[in-house]
């Protein structure tokens, strides 16, 4: 028994030894900075290639005239920031839509470069100030902003390094761990759909966009993250909300939907929540939810879209898959609704929101046209669906 015993832990220590042995030379290899500092790599051409095809071909379908106009992108890496789909001489930097601070400079075209057969342009990075991941203005003409995906592998990965105690930096496998948390090339075009339709709110609902994020911006430090009651009910909402996407009936996604507007309610009336409080929440859901629907909306068209086809260019792409995981995607985003209630920032607000446009989609076909007005609530729209409110 003894020597079972023995063998079995060395057995264990032979394996921990080959593991951490493989993590060690698979972060030798791990890189340090992009490939591709001062231009954009094929790669992450590819990758925009495609979000614009998909935008182009299917973004009504996503969202009604979605795919009717323009939106420039921008993105950057840990030296320049890119800008591509932008038709004239861009005007110098950037500009942050809710404070009006212009950030950058001059935008100077990609010598010896192209992308889609078209200039595109760049500028370098002063120190931390990037165009982070949201919208940005140029002068007039909004535009959506992400890191390439390259450089938010590696920044993440650094940051991860950063965080860890000293013995282990060596040993946690970067490659996996970032892999597993940012997805592949299908995940990251998604993620330019949900920033681009942030500039297309920009674009329909200027001042919507504005007043939702200056309410974010006085109101998340007074909200009550930390209150075990109030976290204990935003759990019975997220659970009921995931309960009723995974339903296929009808008149039980209506049951459900109303249950969760009535916990919900119960839930702000126990916790005292505050007026402005409340509409922190519904401010977020509209701006975060209605965004994080597109993304999964945008991937869910690339997957089942009759006749789509993905852009030639992504045939390179070792990490695209045509969309075909949307489906285990979907699965883990309606899993992960039950486990944002012990959230500690506004993520919650992200799949709360989506959770009830996609509920919108089967119980109020149209929804879409009114909700992008000033004072449109998604829990308004709910509430209408299944109660006539």
């Amino acid at each position: 028994m003894l020597t079972k015993l023995l063998r079995l832990l060395l057995l264990i220590v032979v394996l921990l030894f080959l593991l951490v042995a493989a993590s060690v030379v698979s972060n030798l290899s791990f890189p340090d900075s992009s490939e591709s500092v001062d231009q954009l790599s094929s790669a992450e051409k590819a990758r925009l290639a495609e979000a614009i095809h998909l935008r182009d071909l299917q973004g009504n379908a996503i969202w009604p005239g979605f795919g009717d106009v323009d939106i420039p992108i921008v993105v950057y890496n840990e030296a320049y920031a890119y800008l591509v789909n932008y038709e004239g001489e861009p005007p110098p930097g950037w500009v942050i839509p809710v404070s009006g601070e212009k950030q950058g400079t001059t935008w100077d075209r990609v010598s010896g470069d192209t992308f889609l057969d078209a200039p595109y342009y760049r500028q370098p990075l002063d120190g931390d100030v990037t165009p982070q991941a949201f919208t940005v203005r140029l002068e007039e003409q909004w535009a959506a902003s992400l890191p390439t995906k390259e450089w938010s592998r590696i920044s993440l990965a650094k940051t991860i390094r950063n965080d860890l105690p000293g013995w282990l930096r060596p040993i946690v496998p970067y490659s996996l761990v970032t892999q597993l948390l940012l997805g592949d090339s299908d995940k990251y075009i998604s993620l330019l759909t949900h920033e681009s339709f942030h500039a297309y709110i920009g674009i329909r609902a200027e001042r919507h966009l504005i007043n939702a994020e200056q309410v974010a911006r006085q109101q998340e430090a007074a909200y009550p993250w930390e209150d075990t009651l109030c976290s204990s009910q935003w759990q019975d909402e997220l659970d009921t909300l995931a309960a009723a996407l995974r339903t296929s009936s009808r008149d039980e996604s209506v049951r459900l939907s109303r249950q969760f507007l009535e916990t919900r309610k119960v839930r702000r009336d126990s916790c005292r929540l505050a007026t402005r409080l409340i509409d922190y929440e519904q401010q977020r859901e509209w701006a975060e939810g209605l965004a994080k629907y597109v993304e999964m909306e945008a991937w869910r068209q690339g997957a089942t879209a009759q006749r789509y086809t993905p852009h030639p260019a992504t045939a390179a792409l070792d990490d695209f898959h045509d969309y075909d995981g949307y489906q285990r995607a979907w699965n883990r985003e309606v899993d992960q609704i039950g486990r944002m209630s012990g959230n500690g920032g506004d993520g919650r607000f992200y799949y709360s929101g989506m959770a009830q446009a996609v509920l919108l989609d089967a119980l109020m076909p149209g929804w879409k046209t009114g909700a992008l007005t000033g004072g449109t609530t998604l829990e308004g729209l709910l509430d209408a669906a299944v109660n006539g409110g």
